[in-house]
């Protein structure tokens, strides 16, 4: 049979380990869910990039935009050259399919990225968890509390009395004779 001071002992013993193992264990819930969140989005957007590289893509889905250039010399052309890229537009993210130059347009072909819109709203409310934007608007703020328990004073003193400076005119006499030194031997032969 254990004793009551060995289970003490012992769990003394333990506090250090148990409480690292605990603080590790919360961060890698945390940090693990955010790698788990990237790694889907990346897994997500290959996925798709094979399925646009085949060509199986439902066309219906496309999404066509004309954007009007001014490139001097061009000549187009009239097939499409498939690009990667992707952007984000209130919210949804859209992936690049194709592009042409036709004569004076820019023609970009694109679709919207289910998947990855999802994923990022989940990683954006999973980040939004950690940061403290309470909607809470009882608070108490730093400088009202401060304003309360210090004191403070504002006095304005005059440091100068404004666009006035002291203008002294006077008559100058130059005399070039006392500008003039003496010479106490001639100057050197040379």
């Amino acid at each position: 049979m254990v004793s009551v001071t060995t289970w003490k002992f012992s769990l003394k013993k333990l506090r250090p380990s148990l409480s690292i193992l605990l603080l590790a264990l919360i961060l890698m819930n945390a940090i693990g869910f955010y790698f788990l969140l990237v790694g889907l989005r990346y897994d997500a957007s290959r996925s798709l990039v094979k399925k646009l590289d085949h060509g199986a893509v439902n066309e219906a889905e496309k999404i066509s935009v004309a954007v009007p250039l001014t490139i001097p010399y061009y000549n187009g052309t009239e097939e499409a050259n498939r690009i990667n890229g992707e952007f984000e537009y209130e919210g949804d993210v859209y992936r690049l399919v194709s592009q042409r130059v036709s004569k004076d347009t820019l023609y970009i072909e694109y679709i919207k990225d289910r998947t990855a819109s999802r994923i990022e709203s989940l990683l954006a409310d999973f980040v939004s968890s950690f940061t403290d934007q309470s909607t809470d608007h009882q608070l108490i703020k730093l400088p009202s509390l401060l304003k309360d328990y210090m004191m403070s004073s504002l006095a304005i003193i005059a440091v100068n009395s404004g666009w006035t400076a002291e203008l002294n005119f006077s008559e100058s006499n130059i005399n070039f004779a006392s500008l003039t030194q003496t010479v106490f031997s001639p100057p050197p032969k040379g």
